[in-house]
């Protein structure tokens, strides 16, 4: 399965579906950029992942203060190399850049 370009977070959570049902091991590389997450967290169930952030500067999630960063629930991992989490945001103040819940670990 051949990477596709990635420029939103609909873009990675397309890559992660396709990669899920061909049975690959989740990995994305993201482009050295700014992702804006525009209100909605990436939020994974189950599942491991490793997000890469390429370039000198890595990628950065950017949740404009309108959500969550990242939200890893069950018995799921996740690796983050050269990935910056910024401006997340929860009513609850349950872990506005990572919230990691049950087993997962990061």
């Amino acid at each position: 399965l051949g990477l596709k370009p990635v420029n939103s977070l609909a873009d990675i959570q397309l890559e992660l579906q396709a990669q899920l049902l061909h049975g690959s091991p989740l990995y994305l590389e993201l482009p050295g950029a700014l992702y804006t997450l525009e209100g909605q967290e990436l939020s994974l169930q189950g599942t491991n992942l490793t997000l890469v952030g390429s370039g000198p500067d890595g990628a950065t999630l950017d949740a404009q203060n309108l959500s969550r960063v990242v939200r890893v629930v069950g018995s799921g991992h996740l690796r983050l190399q050269n990935i910056h989490l910024r401006n997340g945001l929860t009513a609850n103040g349950g872990g506005g850049g990572l919230r990691l819940e049950s087993s997962s670990t990061a």
